[in-house]
């Protein structure tokens, strides 16, 4: 990660809540679940890149599931089910229940989709956008208006695609998104507490690393000064917002010198150079 203390003064100055990550995780019963003591804290409000990483996780990629939540920690389930559950309040904590497969990979695919879309939206490419949109047959996670077919509920649904008669394409597919992202974004809660000698301050409360994933979503949709490009890496293939126009590979996490993605690609074409120079 970055700078720690660097990252809890940001966060502190900004007024973000800090999330923690754990020792380890595993995965048992189709869950994650958190083992050990807290490592450390981050605040996923600072790591706008937590949209295209969540999108990366495959389904079915159980080692992916563990390197991001090595890194970012679980997304959250348990606050979804302690607002979901409104006359019980129960409570939940990550210890009882874990985080099931099926959840992660659904809010994935839904990242992912909205990352598509908005590429292709961003092309201006209608037809291409019209095969897709009615194609894509998700899950679509659907926050607190999913269905809850087990004991802990997985949130998640088939949401049609049925489009409006008197709107277009481009339209229909803003509508879709735009109701994507506000159906898992929330809810948002802001506290005033006290800061020792330096007054009062407000913190904002966006409960889960997968709805601050949804807030960021929801900026890089709002601003469109970026464009979605697909990284380098044959291995990735993952949307990234291209902050630069040489920009190939999925940009470098917070704290990071170079990606993942570029350095396993600059050590392939390394091995395929001496590979070269030996058989010359």
């Amino acid at each position: 990660m970055a700078d720690i203390e660097t990252e809890a003064q940001i966060a502190y100055d900004q007024g973000f809540e800090m999330y923690e990550v754990r020792e380890d995780y595993v995965i048992r019963d189709d869950r994650l679940w958190p083992q050990g003591k807290i490592k450390y804290e981050y605040a996923p409000m600072i790591h706008t890149e937590l949209p295209t990483e969540i999108a990366k996780l495959t389904r079915g990629d159980n080692n992916a599931v563990l390197r991001f939540a090595r890194r970012y920690g679980l997304l959250g389930y348990c606050y979804v089910l302690e607002v979901k559950d409104i006359t019980r309040r129960v409570g939940w904590n990550q210890e009882e229940v874990g985080e099931p497969l099926n959840w992660i990979w659904g809010h994935a695919s839904t990242i992912n989709a909205c990352l598509t879309l908005t590429s292709l939206l961003q092309a201006g490419d209608e037809t291409a956008l019209q095969s897709y949109f009615y194609t894509f047959r998700g899950p679509v996670a659907s926050g607190l208006n999913g269905i809850v077919p087990d004991g802990f509920g997985t949130l998640l649904g088939e949401r049609g695609f049925s489009s409006f008669p008197g709107l277009g394409i481009t339209e229909n597919v803003k509508w879709f998104r735009r109701q994507t992202v506000n159906d898992n974004i929330g809810p948002v809660t802001r506290t005033l507490c006290e800061r020792d000698e330096k007054g009062e301050k407000s913190y904002y409360n966006v409960k889960g690393t997968v709805r601050a994933a949804y807030w960021h979503l929801a900026t890089l949709i709002e601003a469109g000064k970026y464009r979605l490009v697909r990284c380098k890496d044959p291995e990735c293939q993952a949307w990234f917002a291209q902050r630069d126009p040489r920009q190939r590979f999925c940009p470098a996490q917070v704290g990071m010198k170079e990606s993942r993605c570029s350095a396993r690609y600059r050590m392939r074409a390394r091995r395929a150079d001496q590979r070269e120079q030996r058989e010359a």
